[in-house]
């Protein structure tokens, strides 16, 4: 942790994966595994980018779209759906 604070490039890949996978207290915390990994990657490490790639493709890396609730009635609004007519 010291090294990836004082910006050791490898180290900072190494902390990213580390909170990615909660290897210390069992929980992921992908906010401080992204900023490690977004470090590490802008020097071009490889396990960095390997790592904030998979983070994006998981859809960790990105906040989740909340699905959006239709009013009044349980059916889709007609104009949603022009093809159904």
């Amino acid at each position: 942790m010291k090294a990836a604070d004082q910006g050791d490039a490898l180290a900072q890949g190494h902390v990213g994966r580390i909170y990615r996978t909660g290897f210390f207290n069992g929980r992921a915390d992908f906010g401080n595994a992204l900023k490690y990994y977004r470090e590490a990657a802008a020097k071009n490490v490889a396990v960095a980018q390997l790592g904030l790639g998979s983070m994006y493709k998981a859809g960790e890396a990105c906040r989740r779209a909340r699905p959006r609730r239709w009013r009044g009635s349980a059916r889709p609004p007609r104009r949603a759906m022009p093809w159904r007519r």
